[in-house]
C-alpha cells in the first residue's frame, strides 16, 4: 500500500507541474505578442509559482 501511495504522490506531482509549465508557457506567448506586459508576465508568474 504504501508503495501505490508513493506512486500517487510522484503521478500528482508529475501533473501539477505539467500544469503550471503549460500556464507559464501561455502566458510568455501572450507577452511575446504583446498582449501582456513584461510586468503583468513576472506578477502572473510569481502567482503561479506561489512567490
Amino acid at each position: 500500500m504504501r508503495k501505490i501511495g508513493n506512486l500517487v504522490l510522484v503521478l500528482l506531482c508529475a501533473v501539477m507541474l505539467s500544469v503550471v509549465a503549460d500556464e507559464l508557457m501561455k502566458l510568455k506567448g501572450l507577452m511575446e505578442s504583446g498582449v501582456i506586459t513584461a510586468e503583468e508576465f513576472e506578477a502572473q508568474k510569481k502567482k503561479i509559482l506561489g512567490e
